[in-house]
């Protein structure tokens, strides 16, 4: 074969666009439906499952920084006491496509009276973030598993996709944590230096708050297809990493149009299902539907990926001559 016959062979793939790549996502769970009972149990579990808050153990570390003397304190005395109105349930719906998780449902249909469950020793509320952190991992990679199969249409059991999910679950949770040691990293001499200058008095927040904010975005733009590349290449952590920088380097403003489009329906979409879910048959329907347009986006962020990464694995394929 000659070197441009071969070249011509390997850009004749034109990968799908955005809406395809959706639309394929549509059909993908149209054909299977039953993956859909993930996010519907966890949506169960906002509705009617225990909350669990250590907003008493958070309150007083607020309330050290609140009587600190340097510039700022009170803020960030605020800023950690609201971390103690968080659900520590909540850490499945930032993994999991549901409803209720992370949005306010004031206006929805409340069956049920949510108890919860708080603690004021710190550290049972440290143990509580691990052990929830490693549950919503757990899950993700059983739904991601599950997901991905049906997108790409890969033929296995649920005893190989067992099998497999220690492993999965493992790498998810460590691409989010060396991703978040990135984050740290960068935005951590931004972070002391605002510090420093709060400590001398000057009041930088107007310079320091939108650094970090920048660092941070750009990290998770970044490695926003790390989890997608456990799932869809089976990547180590640090590989899927890789992986997700160079398919966001190599598709540039594609990556961002993509990231924009399904953050934008997704927002929309839930906004439509909570004012449907304003009585009993329509709670039910808002979460089905809730559940289907979710994992569409879960899944077209997977199909995604495989396009562009596979369009990069033909493209770094040595030429060859007859």
């Amino acid at each position: 074969m000659s070197v441009e016959r071969s070249r011509a062979t390997q850009t004749s793939h034109q990968p799908p666009s955005i809406l395809q790549i959706i639309a394929d996502s549509v059909n993908a769970l149209i054909a299977a439906p039953a993956v859909l009972i993930v996010p519907l149990l966890v949506d169960l579990l906002y509705v009617g499952g225990w909350a669990v808050s250590i907003q008493p153990a958070v309150d007083r570390l607020g309330g050290w920084f609140s009587s600190a003397s340097f510039t700022g304190s009170d803020e960030i005395g605020k800023v950690t006491r609201s971390v103690g109105d968080v659900d520590l349930t909540g850490v499945f719906s930032l993994v999991i496509p549901t409803l209720f998780g992370g949005t306010d449902a004031s206006d929805a249909y409340d069956p049920v009276a949510r108890s919860t469950v708080s603690t004021e020793h710190a550290l049972l509320a440290v143990v509580l973030l691990i052990v929830a952190f490693f549950l919503a991992a757990i899950v993700y990679g059983l739904f991601g598993s599950w997901l991905v199969d049906a997108g790409l249409a890969r033929d296995r059991t649920w005893r190989e996709r067992l099998r497999a999910l220690p492993t999965v679950s493992a790498r998810i949770a460590a691409s989010y944590l060396i991703g978040i040691g990135i984050a740290l990293m960068i935005s951590l001499p931004m972070v002391l230096a605002w510090g420093a200058t709060s400590i001398a008095g000057l009041d930088m927040r107007g310079l320091f708050l939108p650094l970090i904010a920048i660092a941070v975005t750009a990290v998770a733009v970044l490695f926003y297809f790390a989890p997608e590349a456990v799932f869809v290449a089976g990547a180590r952590p640090a590989e899927a990493l890789r992986l997700s920088a160079r398919v966001v380097r190599s598709n540039g403003w594609l990556t961002l149009g993509f990231i924009g489009v399904t953050t934008i329906l997704g927002w929309a979409l839930v906004e439509i299902w909570l004012n449907l879910a304003s009585n009993v048959p329509g709670l039910i329907l808002a979460m089905i539907g809730s559940a289907f347009t979710g994992s569409v986006l879960s899944l077209s962020a997977m199909m995604f990926f495989n396009e562009r990464w596979k369009l990069l694995q033909s493209d770094s394929t040595p030429l060859t001559k007859e």
